[in-house]
């Protein structure tokens, strides 16, 4: 494993680095890109939590070191690893964010909450159309009405996604068939003379 640690990274230094571990100097110290054995180069921020402590054997607080990953190489240039290690670090300086590992959790959660909002906003006529099977004909109908009155909704649900799936909606073909009858009417005759 190779660590540098009096000399900032240059961007050659990173396109050679075939294996190990480069870390950068002052003033991106905790910047470090891993280059693994099948080729792959990930950048990682290493960082002390100020959030996690233990006790070690002589009694002194530590902070827990840990790291987040901020991208990978070539995707990610130095300048661009740099840049996110600086927002990182500034959200582990930050005493009301702490740690960055813990806001990165907490965004991706709101991530998923809003993509789950969303999903639940879509309520389509399919929706519709079992949601009144269930609450309304299977509360009033027997068993030959609720099976006859579902397999209509069924077909009428698949015809209608034919329509719309089609080269030309329903509207659109009605609409083209009154401008033919429109057009047939307006068009004056011809007299022989």
């Amino acid at each position: 494993m190779s660590t540098r640690k009096s000399t900032p990274l240059t961007v050659l230094d990173v396109k050679r680095h075939s294996s190990g571990t480069l870390a950068d100097a002052h003033p991106n110290r905790g910047l470090r890109l891993v280059a693994n054995k099948n080729g792959t180069k990930t950048w990682f921020y290493r960082y002390r939590s100020t959030t996690d402590s233990y006790t070690d054997k002589q009694g002194k607080a530590q902070f827990r070191l840990k790291q987040i990953k901020l991208g990978n190489f070539p995707a990610m240039g130095l300048g661009e690893a740099r840049n996110a290690f600086q927002e990182q670090k500034g959200i582990r300086d930050d005493v009301t964010k702490g740690d960055p590992r813990l806001v990165q959790e907490d965004e991706q959660a709101k991530i998923r909450k809003k993509s789950e909002r969303a999903k639940e906003a879509r309520y389509t006529v399919a929706h519709l159309i079992e949601e009144y099977l269930i609450e309304h004909i299977e509360l009033a109908r027997a068993l030959k009405g609720q099976l006859e009155a579902r397999r209509m909704m069924e077909r009428a649900e698949t015809q209608n996604c034919a329509i719309r799936s089609g080269s030309t909606t329903l509207a659109a073909q009605k609409l083209t068939d009154e401008q033919e009858n429109q057009s047939s009417v307006t068009e004056p005759r011809s007299r022989p003379l």
